[in-house]
C-alpha cells in the first residue's frame, strides 16, 4: 500500500508524520493512546508511565508486565528512574520454569514487581541490556521461587486478579523491606 502523500510533499505543508503509542488491557475496555512526533521518539518506559498516570480505568503501575516478542525495539529503561534493582530469580535447588523467566523488579520504596518473560525469545536475551540497573540473576529458597510462580500464575487468569495477588504476594513477605528496599532472602 503506498503512502497517500509523499514525506516531501507533506513537509511543504508542514505535516510530519507521528509514531502511535497504544495500550490495551487483555479483558477489558481498556484503550489508551498517545502521539509523538517521529523525529522526537519516547522510550516505552515514559509511555506506560504515562498511561498508567492518565489511561482511564488503569489503576496505576502494573504489578506483573508480560514482555513479547514485539516490544524488542522498546526502550532500554523499564525500570523508574534508575531506583530500581531488577534481577531474575532463580530457585536456589532444582530445575527453573522451563517456559517463564521471572524479573523481580525491586523499587525503592514500593513493594516489588514481576515481570514475566518467555524463555527462548529474543526479548529475554536482551532483558539485561533493556532493564536499567540489571543485577543479574540470584538464587532464592525453592519455596519462594514456587511462590513467585504460583502469584504470576494466578494473577494472569483475569486482569482483576492481577492487583489483588501482587497485594497478597507483598504482604507475605513484608518482613523482608530492609530501608524501604525490598530484599528476598
Amino acid at each position: 500500500m503506498r503512502d497517500p502523500i509523499r514525506l516531501k510533499d507533506a513537509e511543504l505543508y508542514g505535516l510530519s508524520p507521528l509514531i502511535l503509542n497504544g495500550l490495551t488491557v487483555a479483558g477489558l475496555p481498556i484503550r489508551w493512546m498517545t502521539f509523538t512526533p517521529v523525529d522526537q521518539p519516547r522510550s516505552f518506559r515514559d509511555v506506560l508511565l504515562e498511561a498508567w498516570r492518565n489511561a482511564e480505568g488503569l489503576r496505576g503501575r502494573a504489578d506483573i508486565l508480560r514482555i513479547n516478542r514485539h516490544l524488542a525495539a522498546a526502550s532500554p529503561e523499564l525500570a523508574e528512574e534508575g531506583d530500581a534493582c531488577p534481577c531474575e530469580i532463580v530457585p536456589r535447588q532444582g530445575p527453573a520454569d522451563p517456559s517463564w523467566r521471572y524479573i523481580l523488579i525491586n523499587t525503592y520504596g514500593e513493594p516489588p514487581s514481576i515481570v514475566m518473560a518467555p524463555r527462548g525469545a529474543k526479548i529475554t536475551e536482551r532483558l539485561p541490556k533493556l532493564l536499567l540497573n540489571y543485577d543479574g540473576i540470584r538464587a532464592v529458597a525453592p519455596e519462594f521461587y514456587r511462590d513467585v510462580v504460583a502469584t504470576c500464575a494466578r494473577a494472569c487468569r483475569e486482569p482483576a486478579a492481577n492487583i489483588r495477588e501482587m497485594k497478597d504476594f507483598a504482604k507475605r513477605y513484608v518482613e523482608h523491606r530492609v530501608d524501604c528496599a525490598w530484599l528476598p532472602e
